[in-house]
């Protein structure tokens, strides 16, 4: 069950930092979702627009490292679970993946597991998607997708 307040986080595994400045339209990473639950009557019911619950890190992200996205507040939609789709556009030269991590607060959205000085994310947070990328060269971005449910 999907919890009152979520988040996501991505791990920088490239090898090498990522430009995720404003200014580069190569190097951008999203994770719109569908929102699923039950209704009154029992019958499952979506979401009736795409959630978006990570958009564009605004900074560079060195190898890594890693970035939040904004807390999720589930109070009013109550969805039950979520379908996702992860976008990872970038022109980073070395191969490697980048890392989503999910994670969840039990204080209204005012602390998560990543807020720890020493949070380990392969050991501290509760689920792992990764997006691998195999290289590629400046000015040429490739587009790596996935899909995931929570």
């Amino acid at each position: 069950m999907l919890p009152k307040f979520y988040r996501f986080r991505i791990v920088n595994e490239m090898g090498a930092q990522i430009d995720f400045s404003g200014d580069d339209a190569n190097n951008t990473f999203v994770i719109n979702a569908e929102g699923w639950k039950f209704d009154s009557s029992g019958a499952l019911v979506y979401s009736s627009s795409e959630l978006n619950v990570f958009l564009d890190p605004t900074a560079n992200l060195p190898d890594g490292l890693a970035a939040g996205g904004a807390s999720q507040d589930n109070s009013s939609d109550l969805f039950m679970g979520l379908n996702c789709y992860a976008k990872f556009t970038t022109d980073c030269a070395s191969s490697g993946r980048l890392d989503i991590y999910y994670e969840y607060s039990t204080d209204g959205g005012t602390t998560y597991p990543s807020d720890a000085a020493d949070l380990v994310e392969s050991e501290d947070l509760i689920f792992r998607r990764s997006i691998i990328h195999p290289g590629g060269s400046a000015g040429s971005p490739q587009v790596k997708a996935v899909n995931f449910s929570i």
